[in-house]
């Protein structure tokens, strides 16, 4: 059985990169199958090129392209580095298929028995890939059009797009969500039949993620900071909590962060994994951030974000960690040195991670069978 995914798979983000890995490893190892099919459309792809603007207000004629492009030169060389450890992890890591697609209408030549859509923010509606039919399926001759922990990123849906979403999901033989926020925003719209299943990186466990990725143990002592949207509040709970704790600051974030004791902005993939996998401590305010502390059991804490936070409230919430959200604006901090007791949470991450599976099996099983 010819079994093909479609994600965000190749946006140079760590668990945009770690999620895709996660799920077709999790298929093959059930004896299926499984490509990732390898679409990058413009608006995925291009902001990565060297010559890109990424700017309109630049992008008006040849003079302010140049002028544009020669400030960020500087940044476009160092990120070089980066997007080289994303690409090695890519080329070693994921099955892709033979063929590069650009656009949705390329996507017709892209047959399959069964597409699974997800995970992560595929349908995000404030962005581009969250109205692409593409990742809806609606390009591929396939016999079985399922999700897998495909997320909104926000709670609702625009009134705008709710007749589109509900007519895409139409064709759904089986949908699943990675968040409550997002099934309730479906059924909103009359959508039915929804499941909510947990992100794929929980497909697999510490000692498969160890195994799969070589990550090697250190005896440095450090927290591990990895966060989106950072302000002077931000920085001044780490540098207080590294002050209390007596541990040096490590940064993973996509840049160069000026406080820390050592920042891996230009890594890939894997050596993100093996930085939580060897921290003391993670502040965060990543969904994925959060999910790999977890996997590995650290002292984690997770600082309030922006309009997105249902994607990290909704997992603490279903796990009884709501206590370790962090608010940077509050007059007193929390005692850093507080561990998590990780057997009652075990209880509950292995209880989503169970139901996850039997979902995507039996999803499996039923194309396989209405196939035969």
């Amino acid at each position: 059985m010819d079994i093909k995914t479609i994600t965000c798979h190749n946006v140079y983000n760590h668990g945009a990169s770690l999620q895709a890995y996660a799920l077709q490893t999790f298929i093959t190892e059930h004896g299926y199958q499984n490509e990732i099919v390898d679409y990058n459309p413009w608006y995925l792809y291009d902001r990565y090129q060297f010559f890109d603007v990424g700017n309109p207000k630049w992008n008006k004629n040849f003079l302010t392209k140049t002028l544009y492009i020669t400030l960020k030169l500087p940044a476009k060389i160092r990120f070089l580095k980066r997007k080289k450890a994303f690409d090695f992890f890519t080329k070693e890591y994921l099955h892709l298929t033979k063929e590069r697609f650009f656009n949705h209408d390329t996507l017709k030549n892209c047959s399959c028995d069964v597409l699974i859509c997800g995970s992560d923010q595929i349908w995000n509606p404030s962005f581009e890939n969250g109205k692409d039919p593409a990742f809806f399926g609606e390009f591929i001759q396939k016999k079985y059009l399922m999700s897998y922990a495909a997320s909104l990123g926000t709670d609702t849906v625009p009134e705008a797009l709710e007749e589109m979403f509900k007519n895409r999901l139409a064709h759904f033989q089986a949908i699943s969500v990675r968040e409550q926020t997002a099934k309730k925003a479906l059924e909103r719209m009359g959508v039915s039949g929804v499941s909510v299943c947990i992100d794929p990186v929980y497909l697999l466990n510490a000692e498969q993620w160890e195994s799969a990725l070589e990550l090697k143990k250190t005896d440095e002592k450090y927290m591990l900071v990895y966060f989106f949207e950072g302000n002077e509040a931000i920085q001044s709970t780490i540098l207080n909590a590294a002050k209390k704790t007596g541990l040096k600051i490590y940064s993973v974030n996509s840049s160069k962060c000026a406080f820390a004791d050592k920042s891996f902005h230009q890594v890939g993939p894997r050596t993100f994994a093996e930085l939580v996998f060897n921290a003391e401590m993670v502040i965060t305010n990543s969904f994925h951030g959060l999910s790999f502390s977890l996997i590995f059991q650290k002292k984690v804490w997770v600082v309030s974000r922006g309009g997105l936070n249902s994607r990290l409230t909704d997992l603490l919430a279903s796990i009884g960690l709501e206590n370790r959200r962090l608010d940077c604006s509050a007059t007193e901090e929390p005692d850093f040195t507080t561990p998590i007791d990780y057997e009652p949470v075990s209880v509950q991450l292995n209880s989503h991670i169970k139901h996850a599976k039997k979902y995507l099996l039996n999803c499996l099983e039923e194309a396989e069978n209405g196939i035969k």
